[in-house]
């Protein structure tokens, strides 16, 4: 990885209308992310649930990682209607660090036609973990022809000062 380039994680969340693990009725989410590198180990996953705000525009994701019990909190658009899903949107996360302290950053969902199963099996697109910008845009272009504009998009949204990542 350049390490003049900025640097993403890259992750796969599989999102429920229902989640038996989690035992209620609310949507949930489960994150399968790696945290310091591409490897074989098996990915980490995060679970928790999504509400749906008042009015139905703002969705907060509340969860925590299943090794840890680290704390996971999304804030983000969830769009006008809610029969329909949105294709893609952003968020702001906040999140504790492996190192124990908490970050909080950006973040950009796609919508896939592929089950998170799918996509974890899939090569390159399973390989999950964090990665330089041209890591991710040779990963995904072939899937997402727009990943570029998306990347960039996702740097002018969390460009107020200049930092990618706040410890907290």
């Amino acid at each position: 990885m350049d390490p003049d380039e900025p640097s993403t994680l890259y992750s796969i969340i599989d999102i429920q209308r229902r989640n038996r693990y989690l035992q209620n009725d609310f949507p949930s989410f489960t994150v399968h992310y790696r945290p310091f590198h591409i490897g074989n180990e098996l990915p980490r996953k995060i679970r928790g649930h999504i509400l749906s705000l008042k009015g139905g525009r703002h969705m907060e994701f509340f969860g925590y990682e299943d090794d840890s019990d680290f704390p996971l909190i999304i804030a983000s658009t969830q769009g006008r209607s809610m029969e329909t899903p949105p294709n893609a949107f952003q968020g702001f996360v906040l999140r504790r660090f492996e190192s124990g302290n908490f970050v909080c950053g950006y973040c950009y969902f796609v919508r896939s036609r592929k089950t998170a199963e799918e996509l974890l099996a899939h090569d390159p697109l399973g390989k999950i973990g964090i990665m330089s910008r041209s890591e991710i845009i040779g990963r995904l272009e072939g899937e997402i022809p727009t990943i570029e504009r998306i990347l960039d998009d996702l740097r002018k949204f969390g460009e107020s000062d200049g930092t990618r990542m706040l410890r907290l």
